[in-house]
């Protein structure tokens, strides 16, 4: 019996200590976090023809990614015609070669 409660004073008092020690660490760096915080700058108000600048570019940017993606239609529309034409020869490929190689098997199972 004394030494089940030696056990338990002992892992009460470790405990005790290690909540102690974590308690001492967080507000370390609580305290060091708030004595190199970096200081809030000023933020400047952007003038009107900072404003008109940036709504121009914006502008241009919008063109320009219009302009591309015309002429990536254009470009994908024609891919799919090509490759739709070159499916279809691959098919008569196909079709032609299992045409061959059936009769091949007819002819072999008749002698």
């Amino acid at each position: 019996m004394a030494t089940t409660m030696q056990g338990i004073y002992i892992t009460v008092l470790g405990m005790a200590i290690l909540f102690a020690a974590l308690l001492i660490l967080m507000l370390a760096t609580m305290g060091l976090e708030r004595l190199f915080r970096p200081r809030e700058l000023e933020e400047e108000t952007p003038s009107a023809r900072e404003k008109e600048l940036v709504a121009a570019i914006a502008v241009a940017i919008a063109l320009k990614l219009k302009a591309q993606s015309s002429k990536l239609k254009l470009q994908t529309s024609n891919l799919k015609l090509q490759t739709s034409k070159e499916a279809l020869s691959a098919w008569k490929f196909w079709g032609r070669y299992r045409q061959l190689m059936n009769s091949r098997e007819v002819k072999g199972r008749r002698q």
